[in-house]
């Protein structure tokens, strides 16, 4: 891998996933996948365009933030707040997941609701770029390929 010389975007950036429920009995009603290596294409101001995969190796995730779980919002407002996942962790299918605890109130309530009955079928989650690495340009195409090798949830 090449190292960028471009810094790394200040703001939060998202991405989204459908949710998947486990087939097995074991697993918590509310487990849901965070985040994943799939690749996400992403546009900039100009008309540039580059492809960015998150590294989910347990050296390129900080989790200091996630140990105690993350505020779980609606539509990625703080005064949306309807719960927390917890039990944050990278599991060896290179996936983060986690356990949601919904809020008492009515909104996180209302949510649960709407999750039990499918009508909220993704999660978006907020992270932050620390580091990232060109892995290869394709120049028919004119997209590069970053790997995000050091980001926050």
């Amino acid at each position: 891998m090449t190292t960028v010389m471009k810094p790394a975007p200040p703001e939060v950036l998202h991405r989204t996933m459908k949710v998947v429920r486990s087939g097995s009995s074991d697993a918590p009603a509310d487990e849901i996948a965070i985040s994943s290596e799939y690749e996400v294409v992403r546009h900039g101001w100009f008309g540039d365009r580059w492809v960015e995969v998150l590294d989910h190796t347990k050296s390129a995730v900080v989790m200091e933030r996630a140990q105690n779980g993350l505020a779980l919002l609606r539509e990625h407002t703080p005064d949306g707040l309807i719960g927390r996942v917890e039990n944050i962790r990278i599991d060896s299918d290179k996936v983060l997941r986690g356990t949601i605890k919904w809020s008492r109130n009515d909104a996180g309530q209302n949510a649960k609701r709407d999750f039990e009955d499918g009508i909220l079928p993704d999660v978006s989650v907020g992270y932050r770029i620390h580091e990232y690495a060109l892995e290869r340009a394709d120049k028919e195409n004119n997209t590069e390929y970053y790997r995000v090798t050091k980001w926050e949830p």
